[in-house]
């Protein structure tokens, strides 16, 4: 999600429940079926709100691409590294400490077993994401019927 418009539903401090409408690029999305339910038209997101937000108030949202970068720094290359590092520490520690097993199964356990704390301490750090909202979108605008008005 670049840019999506909604309609504010709920606020809960400075944090704002938006009804997004499907969009166009949707469609071609690989991930639609997680955010939007099958057969349905609309998702709800969490969005840090500003202090002019007032529910039914159409309103632009939009997620950073350096979050969405990061984001997926996260999921994707930090685990895969975590598990290299865990096969090739296994490797060279079953060679040193286990000569009569093969290093090879070894490193495939030690790679998995890291791969598992890997994410086991992203889980952990959830908590810390979700508080500091880096991977939240933001209302950044207020849309009228008529033009757009910028906050």
């Amino acid at each position: 999600m670049d840019n999506d418009y909604g309609i504010v539903i709920d606020l809960i401090g400075n944090r704002a429940r938006v009804r997004v409408e499907m969009t166009a690029a949707c469609k071609h999305c690989k991930s639609a079926s997680i955010c939007i339910p099958e057969g349905g038209m609309t998702k709800c997101l969490t969005a840090i709100a500003p202090e002019w937000v007032k529910v039914g108030q159409k309103v632009k949202l939009e997620l950073p691409s350096s979050s969405q970068l990061f984001a997926n720094f996260l999921v994707y290359i930090v685990p895969l590294g975590d598990m290299f590092i865990g096969a090739i520490l296994g490797y060279f520690l079953g060679k040193k400490y286990f000569p009569n097993q093969d290093p090879q199964q070894i490193a495939a356990g030690l790679g998995f077993l890291f791969l598992i704390l890997s994410f086991i301490g992203m889980r952990i750090l959830n908590s810390y994401f979700e508080k500091s909202g880096m991977f939240m979108p933001k209302i950044v605008e207020s849309i009228d019927d008529n033009q757009s008005i910028r906050h």
